[in-house]
């Protein structure tokens, strides 16, 4: 869902900022609502036709569909444009919008169950997005001073897209059994009979793999675009002076 995002919505900015008399902050806005607007009706409509109540077949029928899905990403679009063109509203209320956050957070994961059909199929994908947008006004404010704890969530931060791609398929599915079998067969069954072990072993696993993903893959990739004449900060320059030469 996120490539088809990345892809789409920025193409779209360039078609509506190219062809339209429209400002960047308008082409923004419209594109932010009606987003939202199109995908949550479709998610909806989906959700009226076929009624999951199987939470197998909601996970990948509904769930994991991009049309019923684009959305979530968006709700992150919309808090950067709010801290772009509104900061005043942005930074007004950070403490009390991080509280209903949590409190919608809180809620959700006590209602989260598979037998709560309507909730499921109208509100849960709805809602998880809202309470994090809630929740990016007072992390976006937050001061940072160094330490081991603030070292250890940027270490994880820096790694986390790593982690996402490592930890579940390549990690849980594949590497994880094999360094299993392998080490029980030198070291004896014993070692991996606690579940917590394998646990363990699953995220030393996964923090490792993605260290080196992202050492010697992911930033060398990423630092190629400042070689090309059209970087990324040139493309925002030129999208954002395109934008303020209209009314």
């Amino acid at each position: 869902m996120e490539e088809w995002f990345y892809l789409i919505v920025p193409l779209l900015l360039y078609f509506l900022l190219g062809s339209t008399k429209f400002s960047a902050k308008k082409v923004t806005i419209i594109v932010i609502v009606s987003l939202i607007a199109l995908v949550t009706f479709t998610r909806w409509y989906h959700a009226y036709k076929f009624g999951y109540s199987d939470i197998n077949n909601w996970d990948v029928n509904f769930r994991k569909l991009v049309v019923t899905r684009m959305d979530s990403i968006m709700y992150g679009v919309l808090g950067a444009f709010l801290s772009l063109y509104y900061p005043s509203i942005w930074k007004k209320h950070p403490l009390k919008l991080l509280l209903i956050g949590f409190l919608i957070f809180s809620f959700d994961k006590y209602y989260y169950e598979p037998t709560h059909g309507i909730y499921l199929n109208y509100f849960y994908l709805t809602i998880t997005p809202i309470a994090t947008l809630m929740l990016l006004p007072a992390l976006s404010q937050m001061k940072i001073q160094g330490g081991i704890i603030v070292k250890s969530i940027t270490f994880i931060s820096v790694i986390s897209y790593s982690m996402y791609l490592l930890n579940l398929s390549p990690v849980q599915g594949y590497i994880l059994p094999i360094v299993v079998d392998f080490s029980s067969a030198f070291f004896g069954k014993q070692l991996f009979q606690s579940g917590y072990a394998i646990y363990a072993l699953y995220w030393v696993l996964t923090i490792s793999l993605s260290f080196l993903l992202t050492s010697f893959f992911e930033q060398p990739i990423t630092s190629l675009r400042d070689r090309f004449t059209f970087s990324a900060q040139k493309l925002d320059t030129a999208f954002k002076a395109a934008g303020e030469s209209k009314p």
